[in-house]
């Protein structure tokens, strides 16, 4: 298990930064330095419990979570209701874009449609309490890794 930076490097005892696992005792299919999308720490000093093994401390997963307004919402909330529209939509993500508006970038199929577009906002105004600006694109890059990021806070990053 490694703990690394974005440019996969080592972090040092006690900083948060991308947990990394290998595993060699599977003779079938070794996983090498999987990426679990956790974040996390190495914890520093004995374990109150008297273990002396190194600990660690999971902060959550990276980009699983985002905070609109006053509510905090799962990645899972948004894949259940798109979920819904997978004959329509190829793909999505969902991005915060400021501290109360969230941008929908949707790949369609052939067969979405304008109403397709009104479902979708109501629903989210119904189950989250909030319409995202939909945009329609062709694309939705992949992070590093090529893992899709389906949810993420763009109100600190430059994208």
């Amino acid at each position: 298990m490694e703990i690394l930076d974005e440019a996969d490097r080592p972090l040092p005892e006690g900083e948060t930064g991308r947990i990394v696992i290998t595993y060699f005792y599977n003779d079938v299919m070794p996983i090498i330095r999987y990426d679990t999308g956790d974040q996390g720490v190495v914890a520093s000093g004995p374990c109150a419990c008297g273990v002396p093994a190194r600990r660690i401390l999971v902060d959550g997963r990276k980009g699983g979570f985002l905070t609109i307004g006053s509510r905090r919402f799962n990645n899972v909330e948004f894949e259940v209701l798109l979920g819904r529209m997978s004959d329509n939509i190829l793909r999505y993500q969902v991005a915060k874009v400021a501290p109360d508006a969230v941008l929908l970038r949707i790949i369609p199929v052939d067969r979405f449609r304008e109403e397709d577009l009104a479902f979708v906002r109501e629903r989210f105004r119904e189950e989250f309490g909030f319409a995202p600006e939909i945009k329609i694109v062709d694309d939705i890059a992949y992070a590093a890794g090529g893992k899709g990021r389906f949810i993420t806070d763009e109100t600190s990053e430059k994208s």
